[in-house]
């Protein structure tokens, strides 16, 4: 069953829901600048990189490959209102399962580093609130495999994708997904 609260998600329930995109749209406002994070030779942790390459030119977006606290000085030349991270993060789903980690807050569960980048997204998300005053959001998507040397699995593509087509439809002014 395909999700309807936005005319271009269309992905099942399981992978994006209404409640998400509603906290994305409560949360990413302002000036936003999206992060790519992954690796694309380890599967379906490519998929960050894969969805910022997707966004069309005006949407403000960089690929950080797999060090995305190389880039802080970058950010903060450009001084975003919010930061949204996207990278793939194993949370215990379904493979291509979309999800937002609430950073901070009493909840034992968000000290966890649920990716596999040292410092942890959530010490990076910290340290940008911190010191650039911006909100951070990191959204995973949920892979089947980091596997070296496999492909994105179709599953985990096609949530990239629709993540993807929603951001630029919020962010920008059309899309470019022939890049995929």
């Amino acid at each position: 069953m395909a999700n309807t609260a936005h005319p271009l998600i269309d992905i099942p329930r399981h992978q994006v829901d209404e409640d998400l995109l509603e906290a994305l749209k409560r949360r990413v406002r302002g000036r936003v600048l999206v992060l790519g994070v992954g690796n694309e030779l380890r599967g379906d942790d490519a998929v960050g990189l894969a969805v910022v390459r997707a966004l069309p030119p005006e949407v403000e977006a960089l690929e950080c490959g797999e060090v995305p606290e190389s880039y802080l000085d970058e950010v903060r030349r450009r001084a975003p209102d919010c930061l949204l991270i996207v990278d793939a993060m194993d949370f215990g789903a379904r493979p291509g399962s979309v999800g937002m980690l609430a950073l901070g807050g009493n909840n034992p569960r968000n000290r966890l580093s649920l990716d596999t980048h040292r410092p942890s997204l959530e010490l990076l998300a910290e340290y940008v609130r911190a010191e650039m005053g911006a909100e951070t959001v990191v959204v995973g998507i949920q892979p089947r495999t980091v596997e070296w040397g496999a492909a994105m699995s179709p599953e985990v593509r096609q949530a990239g994708q629709a993540l993807a087509r929603w951001l630029s439809d919020g962010l920008g002014r059309g899309s470019e997904m022939g890049r995929w």
